[in-house]
C-alpha cells in the first residue's frame, strides 16, 4: 500500500533540494534555461514524439547529474574542508563528468536540430526566390 505521508515528505525533500541547487548553482540555472529553450525549439520545429523524448531525456539527465555533482562537491568539502590536491582532483573529475554529458547532449541535439533547421531555411529561401 502507498504511504501518502512518506510520499509527501519525499516530494518536500526533493523540492527543497531542487530549490537549493537552483539558488546555489549558476550552471543549474543555465542548464534549466537551455533545456527549456531546447524543448521549445523542438516543439516549434515539430519534432516527433521520439525526438522530443530524446531532448527531454537529455535535459533531465544533465539536471540530475548537476544535482549529483553538487551533492558530491558538498560532501567533499565537508570531509576535507581545506583546499587539498585530493579535493581538487575529485572536483575536476566531477567537472569532467558534466563536460562529457553536456558535450554528448549537444552533439545529439545537433543531430536532431540541424536537419530540421536546414529544411526550414530551404523552405524560406524557396519562398523568397519564387
Amino acid at each position: 500500500m502507498i504511504n501518502y505521508h512518506n510520499l509527501k515528505k519525499s516530494a518536500r525533500y526533493a523540492t527543497r533540494g531542487m530549490v537549493s541547487v537552483w539558488r546555489e548553482e549558476q550552471n543549474f540555472r543555465i542548464e534549466i534555461c537551455g533545456g527549456l529553450v531546447a524543448i521549445f525549439l523542438g516543439l516549434v520545429l515539430q519534432f516527433s514524439f521520439i525526438e522530443l523524448s530524446i531532448i527531454v531525456l537529455l535535459v533531465g539527465s544533465i539536471l540530475a547529474a548537476e544535482c549529483v555533482n553538487t551533492a558530491l562537491e558538498r560532501i567533499v568539502d565537508i570531509l576535507k574542508p581545506r583546499v587539498s590536491e585530493y579535493v581538487q582532483v575529485v572536483k575536476d573529475i566531477l567537472a569532467a563528468m558534466m563536460a562529457i554529458l553536456v558535450s554528448v547532449s549537444v552533439l545529439i541535439a545537433l543531430f536532431l536540430y540541424v536537419p530540421k533547421i536546414v529544411t526550414v531555411f530551404a523552405i524560406v529561401i524557396q519562398a523568397i526566390f519564387r
